[in-house]
């Protein structure tokens, strides 16, 4: 049983990590996609 969680937690912690990642590379895209856009709108 507390291996169990002990894994459970683990496995968040990675999943959390994954998740900010993919969440910092959207954010530099639609960033770099808004201020492409707005640039050559300009």
């Amino acid at each position: 049983m507390g291996g169990c969680i002990v894994g459970g937690i683990v496995a968040l912690i990675m999943l959390y990590h994954v998740f900010q990642i993919a969440f910092g590379i959207a954010l530099v895209l639609v960033v770099g996609f808004v201020l492409y856009v707005f640039g050559s709108d300009d």
